[in-house]
């Protein structure tokens, strides 16, 4: 039996539309104290499922090349998950400056997303994580935005192919 692989397709959609519908509904308010917490435990949240991914990696992959976020409902709600991150983010670009717990919610987010390991999440996970435009970018940004130092996580070295 082959699996169909537009299975999530209708609920994706569903839910990219609701994210460009709160983006829009974004930029015609200013984020409340009250969204900074909200923003801080949904970073809180993520870093520890990152976490537990990483801890369970290897016991989780027996379930399938992906793991258990290969399953249609954990995958569809960290999808969502992610995508309420971009949205909250987002409302923090008009923002002057940002409490400090949340400062310290995206270093650490930053932190762990840094270590995330491709073969740990399903690929269309890794790539809203990891990939061009993710979320580690745009916390990344973020921080430098609000005068915070962000380390390099990916470095390499060039040197000369022949000997001198």
């Amino acid at each position: 039996m082959k699996e169909n692989p537009n299975i999530y397709k209708e609920d994706l959609v569903d839910i990219q539309l609701a994210h460009m519908d709160l983006s829009i509904l974004s930029t015609k308010s200013e984020p409340l104290q009250t969204s900074f917490d909200v923003t801080a435990e949904r970073l809180q949240q993520l870093v520890k499922f990152m976490k537990q991914i990483e801890n369970y990696s290897v016991t989780l992959m027996r379930k399938g090349p992906f793991g258990i976020t290969a399953g249609n409902n954990i995958f569809k709600a960290t999808y969502a998950s992610i995508l309420c991150l971009y949205f909250d983010l987002e409302s923090l670009n008009s923002v002057a400056s940002l409490p400090s717990n949340l400062l310290e919610a995206l270093r650490e987010s930053a932190s762990t997303l840094s270590k995330l390991n491709r073969n740990w999440l399903h690929p269309a996970l890794y790539n809203l994580l990891r990939g061009d435009n993710s979320l580690y970018s745009v916390i990344c940004q973020t921080l430098k935005r609000h005068g915070e130092v962000v380390a390099l996580h990916k470095m390499f070295l060039l040197s000369c192919d022949t000997d001198i």
